[in-house]
């Protein structure tokens, strides 16, 4: 091996444990919420540029959903030069698994962008008042492109996927529903409260609000978590019980008044009981016979 392999491997060696030590430590810190490293979207048929564009919309769109805690780009360009010198040698799949470990992350997030049409208008001037035409009005639509991947890194299995084609500026949506569907909150039950008997309506305590997404109206499913053991292997089996939806959010935004709507005996009796119950935002909602995506 010559002095510059030699080098590189030695660089490489040194920013993953540098990572070990300054990062993980500090994705501990929100317990409970899964560390994702998004790294950059591959060019395919398009501009380095543009691909980054686009990864930046996602990168924020990820962040601002508040379910990940995103690993800093810094981190991920860093081992991304490695990355880049080392795939000749090594699967890109390998490398990617190799890297959300460096850094302490659950997910590594990674696509390929492979469209991105610029159009730009101009409006035809209209006469004012003042009979002086008023100036044009330039307008700048753009379509994208990219497929992405979730990689979970301790299996190596990828966890979501999925392509968007549209408009640049609905690449927030997209990715919102995205997550949505793919990484539905946990939300658990802490408490029932008080009763209204003459509407036989009963209110419970959730252990999240505005921050997590939820609002006045959110349709929610309950779930009772119950554990089964295979072969000395104990998983959580989740039995849907019920049904409710959100009547108050309080003003921390991480707590939300519930009302059941259905299920309310058997979801009663299990809080007295001491079960984990939990709830899920559904994927989707039947109306009138009919199904519609649910976008809480």
């Amino acid at each position: 091996m010559d002095f510059k392999s030699l080098f590189f491997l030695w660089k490489f060696i040194f920013v993953n444990v540098l990572l070990c030590i300054c990062i993980i430590p500090s994705l501990g810190q929100a317990e409970g919420t899964p560390a994702l490293g998004i790294l950059k979207l591959i060019p395919s048929g398009v501009e380095i540029e543009e691909a980054e564009q686009v990864s930046n919309r996602i990168e924020i769109a990820f962040f601002n959903s508040k379910r990940f805690q995103i690993v800093t780009r810094q981190i991920l360009e860093a081992i991304e030069e490695e990355r880049e010198r080392s795939k000749d040698a090594v699967n890109l799949d390998d490398m990617a698994i190799r890297q959300g470990i460096a850094i302490g992350a659950n997910y590594i997030l990674k696509g390929k962008v492979t469209r991105y049409d610029r159009n730009t208008q101009q409006s035809n001037p209209n006469r004012a008042t003042s009979r002086q035409p008023s100036p044009p009005k330039i307008y700048t639509s753009t379509k994208v492109h990219f497929s992405l991947q979730i990689v979970e890194v301790k299996s190596g299995v990828i966890k979501a996927g999925a392509t968007y084609k549209g408009s640049l500026n609905k690449v927030d949506h997209f990715v919102k529903n995205f997550i949505r569907k793919e990484f539905p909150f946990r939300l658990t039950i802490l408490e029932v409260l008080k009763e209204k008997e003459e509407k036989k309506k009963t209110s419970v305590l959730l252990d999240a609000g505005f921050n997590q997404g939820l609002y006045y109206s959110v349709m929610l499913n309950v779930y009772e978590v119950i554990p089964e053991t295979f072969e000395g292997i104990t998983v959580n089996r989740e039995v849907e019980i019920g049904k409710m939806y959100v009547k108050a959010v309080d003003f921390s935004g991480n707590f939300s008044q519930c009302v059941i709507k259905k299920g309310r005996k058997i979801i009663v009796r299990k809080l007295d009981e001491g079960k984990t119950l939990i709830c899920k935002v559904p994927k989707k909602l039947r109306f009138m016979g009919m199904k519609f995506e649910y976008n809480y």
